[in-house]
């Protein structure tokens, strides 16, 4: 997208998969990687901007297991963000769901080259499906025991943070958002 001068855009929605070094040792699957990031881009208009990582299995293994960070992070090489940009207006709600939706379809080519990795929390889509996998992987159940243990009315909530599948945001057209009441979660 071109941006013209003194035009007002700003950084929309972002998503991110965390790509595993696993993917990048075989010939197939960096080539579905590949093709995927490609997608992204030349089909869906997206931005997509690579960190990459390249932690040793000795320095990966440190803090050891007592880390709360996704287990994905100690075999990722590439940090993988896909954003857009957006006229710097509000955008109607149901605008909103649809360009969302639109970028988690989008994402999936990423989701689906790396199964069983994750995502960086912090640059991530807040409506990530399976989030607390994505973001805490295998830590979850650990840290949500201790989430309850040392916060037990919820207190503390961030979107997309441990426990807050709990609360939830509510707005009048139902899109992610931090504007709005936040109320307890509805059970099942």
């Amino acid at each position: 997208m071109v941006v013209g001068e003194g035009a007002a855009f700003r950084e929309r929605r972002f998503a991110s998969r965390l790509i595993p070094r696993a993917v990048w040792d075989n010939r197939e699957s960096l080539a579905s990687a590949i093709v995927a990031m490609r997608k992204v881009v030349e089909e869906g208009g997206y931005q997509v901007h690579g960190t990459h990582l390249g932690p040793t299995l000795k320095v990966a293994g440190y803090p050891g297991n007592t880390s709360a960070a996704n287990p994905a992070f100690r075999t990722a090489i590439m940090h993988c963000m896909v954003y857009d940009f957006a006229p710097a207006v509000d955008i109607p709600p149901a605008v909103e769901l649809a360009d969302r939706a639109r970028l988690s379809r989008y994402t999936d080519f990423l989701r689906n080259v790396t199964a069983g990795s994750g995502s960086y929390m912090n640059e991530a889509d807040v409506a990530e499906p399976n989030w607390q996998q994505s973001f805490f992987g295998s830590n979850y159940p650990r840290l949500l025991e201790i989430k309850r243990r040392w916060d037990p009315s919820g207190l503390f909530w961030a979107p997309s943070t441990v426990g807050s599948e709990a609360w939830a945001v509510r707005t009048a057209g139902g899109e992610p958002s931090q504007n709005g009441n936040l109320c307890r979660a509805q059970a099942g």
